[in-house]
């Protein structure tokens, strides 16, 4: 858990701590924590939540494409550059073809 959401964490466990403390001191009890171990988001939060994981795995797949065309390029410009520069390379590929 990093130091924002943790830090909210608390807050927000102390601020239910606060709300609720009083009402059951009515009741005779003492409180002493209070957490939230499971949320249900709306259906349209849900679908949102989805969409955003969905967007974020494409954009990730995006980059990925991007960096091998990227990763080609190079391995293309490398031959070549070896090739200007040995015209011995050309004569080989040529051969083997």
């Amino acid at each position: 858990m990093g130091y924002v959401k943790k830090n909210f964490y608390i807050n927000f466990s102390e601020e239910l701590l606060k709300l609720t403390e009083k009402k059951i001191q009515n009741l005779g009890l003492k409180i002493i924590s209070a957490d939230i171990k499971d949320i249900m988001f709306p259906g349209e939060l849900k679908k949102i939540f989805t969409q955003v994981v969905k967007v974020r795995k494409e954009g990730l797949a995006i980059l990925e494409k991007a960096r091998g065309e990227t990763a080609a390029l190079r391995n293309l410009a490398n031959a070549a550059n070896m090739v200007e520069k040995s015209p011995n390379y050309k004569k080989m590929r040529t051969k083997s073809l």
